[in-house]
């Protein structure tokens, strides 16, 4: 078996013999509750089919499949997958994120990209065993002594954002994580690998999905099925415009999103019970859509009261404009513009 370095060097492991590819997915073969078969493109073995319990959904990452060849009577050889990940980074932007987030204060990514266009891929490594070479490029005592002290004292941050990289996710959204939830983060997401979908605006279910693929959370499992729920709410209301979504319409989108309703019961319960879903006139909000209406109602309801308008005045003013830009209002149209300064809030 062989496996990925920091680096993106390929290390052989001797305690098993399983096969590697690396490399991109293509498309979709065929697909099934219970297996997928994709065209795979691998940097060394070019184009081949992959057959594995696996769904991918992004096709963009590069990809480690572990695994054995086979011949199958009707297919040919194909490549029976038994554990994939997500190959770190070979580029040089991981390295420039890291020594630009939070834990290197002062230094930030313009610093950052000049350290890593200098020293390279070995960024690291150099810097870890002689910070002081900093001062050859320039860089002040305060700088040298925040980065050696970090990379010297917090190998616990890089393994996370590393690891974090590895799974498949960008350096901007590992930086939001590791500021929201420091030193704990890899056990956060451990054990709750749906939390940032919840705590971070913007952090999409999909790569949420990431983590909890990563840590083999079971599609079963009340943390899944309760951040499935929210996502497919939050999803039906972008895409109809609308606050409140039918039974039936969620009821849809899970069968399509899970391929049958075994749990959809239990996962539309368990939204309802934890506040992620709210039950408005026989129809379901979206947590973020109910709390969005209340603010919206209240603030309406305490909505400062207009001063007294005089209607011969604004009747005058009304015939001016008419004037000035040569067209007369209708009737609807002049009533509208009254409302807009007697009340409140109008649409």
């Amino acid at each position: 078996m062989i496996r990925q370095d920091k680096k993106g060097l390929l290390k052989p492991l001797e305690e098993t013999n399983l096969d590697c590819l690396k490399g991109v997915f293509k498309r979709l073969i065929f697909d099934s509750p219970t297996f997928c078969v994709y065209r795979f493109i691998d940097e060394a073995e070019g184009s081949i089919s992959v057959v594995g319990d696996i769904h991918i959904d992004d096709f963009g990452p590069t990809y480690l499949l572990y695994g054995t060849f086979e011949d199958h009577k009707r297919f040919g050889i194909q490549f029976k997958i038994l554990h994939y990940e997500t190959a770190l980074p070979d580029d040089l932007e991981g390295i420039i994120a890291y020594l630009s987030g939070p834990l290197f204060k002062g230094i930030g990514p313009k610093k950052a990209r000049k350290i890593v266009e200098t020293l390279g891929g070995d960024s690291l490594d150099i810097l870890k065993k002689d910070p002081q070479i900093l001062s050859d490029l320039g860089f002040k005592k305060k700088d040298i002594d925040v980065i050696g002290q970090v990379l010297s004292n917090n190998l616990d941050y890089e393994d996370s954002f590393y690891k974090l990289l590895a799974i498949g996710l960008k350096a901007s959204d590992i930086k939001r994580l590791l500021n929201k939830y420091e030193g704990n983060t890899l056990n956060i997401l451990a054990n709750e690998p749906f939390a940032p979908y919840f705590d971070l605006p913007n952090f999409s279910f999909n790569n949420a999905y990431k983590i909890a693929s990563y840590y083999k959370l079971a599609h079963d499992d009340d943390r899944y099925l309760l951040a499935l729920m929210a996502h497919l709410l939050d999803d039906l209301s972008f895409k109809t415009g609308d606050s409140i979504i039918s039974y039936q319409s969620i009821q849809n989108a899970f069968l399509k999103s899970e391929h049958d309703l075994e749990h959809f019961e239990r996962a539309l319960d368990l939204a309802l019970e934890k506040g992620v879903v709210f039950l408005y006139h026989a129809y379901y909000m979206h947590f973020r859509q109910f709390w969005a209406e209340r603010l919206i109602s209240k603030y309406l309801l305490n909505f400062a009261k207009r001063s007294y308008v005089d209607d011969d005045l604004l009747d005058r003013c009304i015939r001016e404009i008419e004037q000035s830009i040569g067209l007369k209002y209708s009737a609807e149209q002049k009533a509208a513009i009254e409302r807009f300064y007697h009340e409140n809030f109008s649409l």
